[in-house]
């Protein structure tokens, strides 16, 4: 049987334990899943109860004790490159956030979607990726919003003044004209990556990326080794749970920033925006991804192509 390596990780994440336990009470065969979780807290308790609401399941737990004295082991790169240093040979690896809601046999439905787009494109390595759709709390229970997935293009303009801007939208919802089932996916998304073990191999992961920076710089070096980005142009069978929709049902998580001083989180965003600007001005490293995004990430504007809803605004 084709088994799935799932890497995620979590920061006193409310939704973890529900998240992974539905991984597994939804997947067509249990029994192929495979979870490397990075978790990250400052309170061994949250890890402690995770290892027992997990016992008895193939989810192995890399911990780690936030310091404040220790500020490489904050931000979203470090924990990616853990959890995949978990992998171990499986067939697929799916790329997620501790707060997904999946459907049921979403296992079967993205091995067969992978398939049927490596077989389209005719291509070795192949990863899909996209912003997942959403979920939220109501007084019932998980509420999905919208499973279709969501497909990120670069607008003009920086975040934080340093990096590249995007926008994303369920792209055939948008437009009718967009009735492909798969498209060219010029920036690789973090909550939603799907994979075999090219994919495995090399994740294109930053330890070092912070947060704005890691999507970008994991999708540089994806499209450095050769790989195509797609976008599934479906409903998927998983969705993400977004801060736009934390209430008091449910849905609570905190950040790195929450657990460092104003003077540390301007130390730490200072050492990531020096590193994303020496990676992004080294012109060698980013021109074959500004060629295939059309983007300049040094000036934030792109050209107009395909690859951009056309009558956005």
């Amino acid at each position: 049987m084709e088994t799935i390596y799932v890497s995620t990780a979590t920061i006193d994440d409310t939704e973890t334990e529900r998240s992974i336990l539905g991984l597994f009470q939804k997947a067509k065969y249990p029994e192929r899943i495979f979870v490397g979780l990075a978790c990250s807290t400052d309170s061994k308790s949250f890890y402690k109860k995770l290892v027992k609401s997990f016992k008895g399941k193939n989810v192995a737990i890399d911990y780690v004790k936030l310091k404040p004295s220790n500020l490489e082991d904050y931000g979203t790169g470090q924990a990616r490159a853990r959890a995949f240093k978990m992998y171990s040979n499986q067939d697929y690896v799916l790329q997620c956030d501790s707060h997904t809601n999946f459907e049921q046999d979403w296992d079967e439905i993205l091995i067969n979607t992978f398939k049927e787009a490596k077989k389209e494109l005719n291509h070795d390595k192949i990863v899909l990726t996209a912003y997942l759709g959403m979920y939220r709390f109501t007084s019932a229970g998980a509420e999905i919003v919208n499973s279709h997935a969501r497909y990120p293009f670069y607008d003009v303009g920086f975040f934080n003044n340093d990096y590249v801007k995007w926008m994303d939208v369920p792209l055939s919802e948008y437009n009718i004209k967009y009735t492909e089932k798969f498209y060219p996916c010029v920036k690789f998304n973090g909550n939603f990556a799907f994979g075999d073990k090219e994919f495995a191999k090399s994740p294109g992961t930053y330890k070092q990326a912070l947060f704005y920076d890691e999507e970008i710089i994991q999708g540089i070096n994806l499209i450095n080794d050769g790989f195509y980005m797609v976008y599934p142009n479906i409903k998927l069978p998983l969705t993400h749970f977004y801060m736009d929709f934390v209430n008091e049902f449910g849905g609570a998580r905190k950040y790195f920033i929450q657990y460092l001083s104003e003077k540390e989180n301007n130390i730490i965003h200072d050492l990531a925006k020096k590193r994303y600007s020496l990676l992004v001005n080294d012109r060698e490293y980013v021109k074959k991804y500004e060629e295939y995004a059309k983007i300049n990430l040094r000036t934030g504007l792109y050209k107009n192509n395909y690859y951009v809803p056309e009558d956005y605004c």
